[in-house]
């Protein structure tokens, strides 16, 4: 369906307030067959994004089929299916009350499909384009049998950074979480295994949730909780040494094979207290934000929240509680800085954002008018460019993409998408001479140089792949600093890196080749086909 050529399907509103004007954009998509619901949305660099739908036959299972709509740019939309034979029992909810089969992002142009065989008795993941084309297939671990009874609660998270892969986890025995972690995959859909581990929980079925951090590491929190369901004695004093909650981190390191951790982050000595929670890595700020949820045994319909930011050494360097009176479900980094809160009231069917600055502190809410309305299903995804969607039916055979920009925390980032970066030698689409012997980086801020590789390619405009030409660790003598306020670092390069006339390089910096100077947390990295230059004839 190509909205560009029918004007009157795509629209900007305006809803004015007394006090706000509310600007967004809407694109309607109309399906040729009722009952389908928006089930995930995935965004992707090139502005381009996928939405899953599903479409349920009974509470428990949706018809065994992977529809998915792609969203252009341009603002077309184009549908696709999965043409592969899933086993349907994927598509029935598990113990953990998900459906077996999973499906994420692989940057920069992947989809991955998890599902559960339970002939080979494994997890197979399925690599497939974005419009729906399968390119492999590859067993990824054993089915989990516990207590004589096939569980089925894999899941995927795929890193952020497109040089990083993704990792598979689930619970391998009541009291252990096994994970695996594999390379992203080639253009081939070729994925090898990199590493694995355990995570031992206190409980059984302790509740853990995953979550990408910087550097291509993994964070995993994990909460040890008293029996929510234990009646609660009146007038009880509460032991201000015996803590009944407890909130740990983990940051799983798959590629250096190890694990940091646990680290504390949070406890309470209030009993009778369910903790849940969300966690992200933040683009711009130093660490890392966990929304902490808890419902207590004698109200289980009040629902408190508190924000608590942490370093990947696990120090917490602040702590607030949140003020929202609806449930919130999810918590999102955004790259334009800060966080997005996404809330929802399930009896009135609205949804409405709130927007935390790098420190956590409330900034305002999204651009969409308050209490938007919404359907049972709905989706929302930023765009790196600023650009949050919101996907959401509206009847049973129309649903719409609203789209509307985020607040920027952080100045313009040049096209390294990397908000601390001011500039570079050389420039990005600029043209050097031969043989130069220095590359340097500007940040806006102090930094410290750490261990990891800031690498040359050189590469052609073919499919060809790109050819290593150098790359220098951190902690060698190549690194030095070049300013006296420790914001330029310069980097010696061989004379024969650059030696070939009108050729192309680009140079990726890894997460954690410097870090902030004031509280040593790594800095984010460039990642290949950003700063992007070429050599003189």
């Amino acid at each position: 369906m190509n909205l560009l050529g029918i004007n009157l399907f795509y629209s900007i509103l305006l809803f004015i307030s007394p006090l706000t004007v509310y600007s967004y954009n809407v694109i309607p998509y109309n399906e040729t067959e009722p009952g389908l619901e928006v089930y995930k949305v995935f965004s992707y660099r090139d502005e381009t994004a996928v939405i899953l739908l599903i479409k349920p036959i009974n509470e428990s299972c949706v018809e065994p089929r992977i529809d998915l709509r792609i969203l252009h740019p341009n603002g077309t939309i184009d549908s696709a299916k999965v043409d592969y034979p899933i086993p349907e029992y994927n598509f029935c909810l598990g113990p953990n009350g998900f459906y077996w089969f999973d499906i994420t992002r692989s940057l920069p142009k992947f989809l991955l499909v998890l599902y559960a065989d339970i002939v080979s008795a494994s997890y197979y993941v399925l690599v497939i384009t974005r419009t729906g084309y399968v390119i492999s297939n590859t067993p990824v671990a054993p089915i989990s049998i516990i207590n004589g009874s096939i569980y089925a609660d894999g899941y995927l998270m795929s890193h952020t950074s497109e040089e990083y892969g993704f990792i598979f986890a689930n619970y391998e025995t009541e009291t252990a979480v096994m994970w695996k972690y594999y390379n992203k995959p080639d253009d081939k859909g070729n994925i090898s295994l990199i590493n694995e581990g355990k995570h031992y929980l206190q409980n059984p079925f302790n509740y853990y949730f995953i979550f990408p951090a910087l550097d291509g590491n993994f964070g995993i929190i994990i909460a040890n909780s008293t029996d929510i369901n234990i009646k609660p004695e009146p007038n009880k004093f509460i032991n201000p040494s015996k803590f009944t909650s407890k909130v740990y981190v983990s940051f799983i390191k798959p590629v250096m094979n190890s694990v940091d951790g646990p680290y504390l982050i949070y406890q309470s000595t209030i009993p009778h207290f369910e903790v849940d929670f969300f966690c992200d890595t933040a683009f711009t700020g130093i660490g890392n934000m966990c929304i902490l949820t808890f419902n207590r045994a004698e109200d289980k319909n009040t629902t408190e929240y508190m924000t608590v930011l942490f370093q990947t050494s696990g120090s917490v360097f602040d702590m607030r509680k949140l003020f929202v009176d609806k449930e919130i479900i999810g918590v999102n980094s955004l790259f334009q800085g800060g966080y997005l809160i996404t809330t929802h009231d399930d009896q009135n069917k609205t949804i409405e954002g709130i927007i935390l600055d790098d420190n956590g502190k409330y900034n305002g809410t999204w651009s969409y008018p308050p209490d938007l309305n919404v359907s049972n299903s709905f989706g929302t995804a930023a765009f790196r460019n600023g650009t949050l969607f919101l996907v959401t039916f509206e009847n049973e055979m129309t649903w719409k993409v609203i789209s509307t920009p985020l607040p920027k925390f952080f100045s313009d980032d040049y096209g390294y998408e990397n908000p601390n970066i001011k500039s570079t030698y050389p420039l990005i689409s600029s043209s050097i001479p031969l043989s130069i012997t220095n590359i340097n980086i500007t940040y806006h801020l102090s930094v410290t140089i750490s261990t990891n590789n800031v690498s040359i390619y050189q590469y052609n405009n073919n499919d060809d792949l790109p050819i290593l030409r150098q790359s220098v660790s951190g902690d060698s003598l190549y690194f030095s600093y070049s300013s006296s306020d420790k914001k330029t670092i310069n980097i010696k390069v061989l004379q024969s890196t650059f030696n070939q006339p009108n050729s192309n390089y680009y140079i990726v910096v890894n997460d954690n080749v410097v870090r902030d100077w004031t509280s040593n947390n790594p800095l984010i990295g460039v990642e290949r086909n950003r700063w992007k230059f070429n050599t003189s004839k």
